[in-house]
């Protein structure tokens, strides 16, 4: 009898410790859903990246249904999305600038260019163009685990020529608007 009533009593502890490392894994499962939400909350997205990321999205979708996936008609694309979506030019190559830019300050990113003799700009043109989440895995994992060698071996064309991604070749658009008010400020 002893035997039963210790097993028992083996049992009921047992329980009580499944119950509460279950009401643990709930506390750290409430903890990091409120983690989740709130970093959703903080992230604030800027305007012109939401901008940039709708361009490249769009110019992405419209690529897979393209007879030829080149880099020239990447480009035709892209342009014809800025146009079609209203953003700006300067704005769009500045943003697409910078993050060739952040790109190249990695140096293993560099060194893997090297590497497989590829010019770290044209692969770089080519990431960005791919998107954040592209980009995100080679400053993570690096550019052969997030890209691939048969992959990048395709990068070897430029999606912009050097004049395009010059951002002196753009003008700031005027508000259509801004003719308007200053005539009619003078009027005045």
């Amino acid at each position: 009898m002893k035997e039963f009533r210790t097993v028992v009593e083996e049992l009921a502890e047992a329980k009580r410790l499944l119950t509460e490392a279950n009401a643990k894994i709930a506390a750290l499962e409430n903890k990091r859903v409120k983690r989740v939400e709130s970093m959703k909350r903080n992230r604030k997205i800027n305007p012109e990246e939401k901008g940039f990321n709708a361009v490249l999205q769009a110019s992405r979708k419209a690529l897979e249904s393209q007879q030829f996936k080149d880099p020239f008609t990447l480009n035709r694309i892209i342009k014809d999305k800025i146009v079609q979506r209203k953003y700006e030019k300067f704005t769009f190559f500045s943003i697409y600038n910078e993050r060739i830019k952040r790109l190249k300050d990695i140096s293993t990113f560099i060194s893997d260019c090297d590497f497989h003799s590829l010019d770290a700009d044209i692969v770089a043109q080519h990431i960005v163009s791919h998107g954040e989440k592209e980009m995100s895995s080679v400053f993570k994992f690096g550019l052969i685990s997030a890209i691939g060698e048969d992959k990048l071996k395709l990068m070897k064309k430029p999606i912009f020529d050097k004049t395009e991604l010059d951002l002196n070749t753009y003008e700031l658009e005027p508000h259509p608007d801004s003719e308007q008010s200053i005539e009619v400020a003078t009027q005045e």
